[in-house]
């Protein structure tokens, strides 16, 4: 394994889009609107609607544009709220795997622990 990841290439970009396009962030859409203080039943049911949308259109949910998360949001919840911008740095891909922050998650700075530990394990 060793011999075979010092060698290995990734195509981040790749991985990047399979990330967006494989709705991975929804949970975090849900998230989000739980923060803003939507029931979570209602915020689920947000960004399922969000989802089937944009499955619709061929789209992720970055691409979902505010006046359509404003119209869903609309109607799944009698309120006043408008969902502005910050949601798109609450659905970011990276954003979200860097807000995963307990030992061995996938935040960039807890994988880069876990690679020098793995070093540290594996010199002699």
């Amino acid at each position: 394994m060793v011999r075979m990841l010092a060698t290995a290439t990734f195509n981040t970009e790749k991985m990047y889009k399979a990330i967006e396009e494989g709705f991975l962030n929804a949970t975090d859409l849900a998230d989000y609107l739980v923060g803003l203080g939507i029931p979570f039943r209602t915020a689920h049911e947000v960004a399922g609607k969000s989802v089937k949308w944009a499955e619709s259109e061929g789209a992720t949910l970055g691409d979902v544009g505010l006046e359509i998360y404003n119209q869903i949001l609309k109607s799944c919840l009698d309120t006043n709220l408008i969902l502005t911008e910050t949601l798109y740095h609450a659905i970011d891909p990276m954003a979200s795997v860097n807000r995963k922050l307990s030992p061995g998650s996938t935040a960039v700075s807890e994988v880069r622990k876990m690679i020098e530990e793995f070093k540290q394990n594996t010199k002699g």
